[in-house]
């Protein structure tokens, strides 16, 4: 897919997601397009955290709300891939640029990647209407240490998160709660295998500046010590027994064709 102005990819995500709200639609950013509005890269100065361009935008809403949302991108000008629709159509649209310049990832409740992270638990709030336009910064954060084998643009958001914001045990906008991220881990031990690995990456990060690295390392070691000291889950517990020796993670399926 041909590489497109980032900027101008945001300002399409973000008018989508105000139309939305003038309609009543509770829709928000994740993903790199959210990670990106949230990178204040000149409050910091450090250039190597600016992100690769944008070649796809994700987005969640409710389930309950798939024909608002199809019909609020289909009079934008977006196509609807109606493949995916017929597969996937109960947890995600994808819908494609009119000019076919990055699609939209769509998902419902629940972002199912190499782990789930449930938007709408059973017995607590839906964490979808936490914040705007995006998701809360803990669920982006959840985003990304999720992923089984992170390329360098998903470490880099990781980077920008954590040293744009400040470590909270409250879903507080432009904070990490990082009681969030330890509850979730608690429950999946495979899900917190992966997010220790990608934590501990970033520990030994090389590109970033020597001044930035202190700070990422202090606010690293902060949340993998409010990890590690939540109590796990008598699933988590069971599943540490088997370890690695079965695979821990889930597979995800390219769905732009």
């Amino acid at each position: 897919m041909p590489s497109t102005d980032t900027k101008a990819i945001l300002n399409d995500a973000l008018r989508l997601v105000e139309e939305a709200k003038r309609r009543g639609i509770p829709l928000r950013l994740t993903g790199g397009a959210a990670v990106e509005y949230h990178n204040h890269t000149d409050r910091l100065g450090v250039p190597e955290l600016e992100t690769n361009g944008l070649k796809d935008v994700d987005m969640v809403t409710y389930r309950s709300n798939r024909v608002e949302v199809n019909n609020l991108f289909t009079e934008a000008g977006y196509i609807a891939d109606r493949y995916v629709m017929a597969y996937f159509g109960e947890e995600r649209f994808l819908f494609h640029h009119p000019e076919n310049k990055y699609t939209v990832d769509l998902f419902f409740e629940n972002l199912r990647f190499n782990h789930t992270i449930n938007l709408r638990p059973e017995r607590a709030p839906a964490r979808i209407e936490l914040d705007y336009p995006t998701l809360t910064i803990a669920d982006l954060m959840l985003s990304k240490l999720q992923i089984h084998n992170p390329e360098e643009k998903d470490v880099r958001d990781l980077r920008v998160l954590i040293l744009e914001h400040p470590l909270s045990d409250v879903d507080a906008p432009e904070s990490i709660d990082v009681s969030r991220i330890a509850s979730v881990l608690s429950d999946d031990w495979g899900f917190w295998f992966d997010a220790k690995s990608n934590l501990a990456r970033l520990e030994r990060d090389p590109t970033t500046e020597t001044n930035m690295l202190v700070e990422l390392r202090d606010k690293v070691e902060k949340i993998i010590s409010r990890i590690d000291s939540e109590p796990k889950s008598r699933n988590w517990e069971k599943r540490k027994l088997v370890g690695t020796r079965k695979k821990w993670w889930d597979e995800v399926e390219e769905l732009v064709r």
